[in-house]
């Protein structure tokens, strides 16, 4: 069987720092590079995301 897509996990922030001191660039690489996403909340999603 061939696969059909993937599966990336994305790190929530935990505390007040900054997603540039937390999330390394490779994954903020990644994150940019997606296009559909499944959340648990829009508005907490958005702002992480941003």
């Amino acid at each position: 069987m061939e696969p059909t897509g993937r599966l990336i996990l994305i790190p929530n922030l935990l505390g007040p720092d900054s997603k540039e001191l937390t999330i390394p660039p490779g994954v903020s690489n990644t994150i940019n590079q997606l296009r559909h996403f499944i959340v648990e909340n829009n508005k907490t999603a958005r702002r992480h995301l941003r």
